[in-house]
C-alpha cells in the first residue's frame, strides 16, 4: 500500500462497494474487515503511523455506504488501531470479539 497508495486505495473502496445481493452482504463484510485488519496490523508492524492515519481515513470513506445497513463496523478501523497502540478499553474489546479471534491484529497483541 505504502507504494502504491492511489492503486490501493482505488482497490480498497472497491472491496467496500455494497453488493447487488443483500445475501452477499455478510460475505463482503467479511472481506471488508479481514482487509483493514490486515492492513492496520502490516503498518503497525512496520512502525508506520501515517499509514496507519490513511488506512483509517480509507474505512471511513469505504464504510460510508454501508452506514444505512449496519452501524456496527463504523469505527473499527479506529479501534483495531487503538488496541495496538495502547493497553486500553479497545484491546480488551479486541481479545474478547469472537469475529476477530484470528485476526492479523489480535495475533501481533
Amino acid at each position: 500500500m505504502e507504494k502504491h497508495q492511489e492503486l490501493a486505495a482505488d482497490l480498497f473502496l472497491k472491496v467496500c462497494a455494497i453488493p447487488l445481493s443483500r445475501t452477499r452482504y455478510d460475505l463482503q463484510m467479511s472481506r471488508m474487515l479481514t482487509l483493514v485488519d490486515s492492513a492496520i496490523a502490516s503498518a503497525f508492524r512496520i512502525g508506520k503511523s501515517d499509514l496507519i492515519c490513511r488506512i483509517k481515513n480509507l474505512w471511513t470513506s469505504g464504510y460510508n455506504d454501508w452506514l444505512a445497513t449496519t452501524t456496527r463496523w463504523e469505527k473499527i478501523a479506529e479501534k483495531l488501531a487503538l488496541a495496538l497502540q495502547s493497553d486500553g478499553i479497545e484491546r480488551a474489546e479486541l481479545l474478547l470479539d469472537k469475529a476477530f479471534a484470528n485476526s492479523s491484529c489480535r495475533q501481533l497483541l
